[in-house]
């Protein structure tokens, strides 16, 4: 088991519920996440949860590092993803810090690709939500990863807030299995129908 791999079972050790899993995500669902951005439709990628660095590499390879900001909590794993990828910005912080980190940087068309566990974290996933809501464009995206089958996504908290979900790939050899969802604005949706908050 290599230093990365190391890290980051010791930090699902201390904080299972916050880490997610007990490996860190595999080259494929890296590849995965990666390959379902087309590398045209966006100028800002930032991650949520970079953990090792796996998918952050994946998005570098992709985006080019300037495009590129990963948001770990742990500076220990922040740490490895920096030495994984050298050039991309990694910051030191957490998702709740979303909104003043987007600030920062120009969301005409962003992609937020979250590997958080945000099936465990309820507060932070209608958190997320809302400001994907707030800060994607037309051409916008928020990514998530889940184990489950289902959407990581309840109906009704996307929906209240315009944004519609659809499945964009599966990575098959990740232990365990997992599938990829994106969340866009409803094109479909009265643009004079206000926003509702999540509960």
């Amino acid at each position: 088991m290599d230093e990365s791999a190391i890290a980051f079972v010791g930090r699902w050790l201390r904080h299972p519920r916050r880490t997610g899993a007990i490996i860190p995500s595999s080259r494929d669902l890296a590849r995965v996440i990666a390959q379902g951005l087309n590398r045209n439709d966006y100028t800002t990628i930032v991650e949520l949860g970079a953990g090792t660095g796996t998918v952050t590499r994946a998005l570098v390879e992709r985006f080019g590092a300037e495009r590129v900001v990963a948001l770990e909590l742990s500076p220990g794993l922040a740490r490895q993803a920096r030495k994984r990828n050298p050039g991309a910005r990694v910051v030191v912080g957490c998702a709740s810090e979303l909104d003043g980190l987007l600030e920062e940087h120009d969301t005409t068309r962003l992609a937020l690709v979250s590997c958080l566990p945000l099936l465990s974290m309820p507060n932070m996933r209608r958190s997320l939500l809302q400001t994907a809501a707030t800060h994607l464009g037309p051409e916008g995206c928020f990514v998530q990863f889940t184990y489950s089958p289902w959407s990581p996504f309840p109906a009704e908290e996307y929906r209240a807030l315009g944004l519609r979900a659809q499945r964009t790939g599966r990575a098959w050899r990740n232990v365990p299995p997992a599938s990829v969802w994106r969340l866009t604005l409803d094109r479909m949706r009265d643009a004079q129908t206000p926003l509702r908050p999540t509960a």
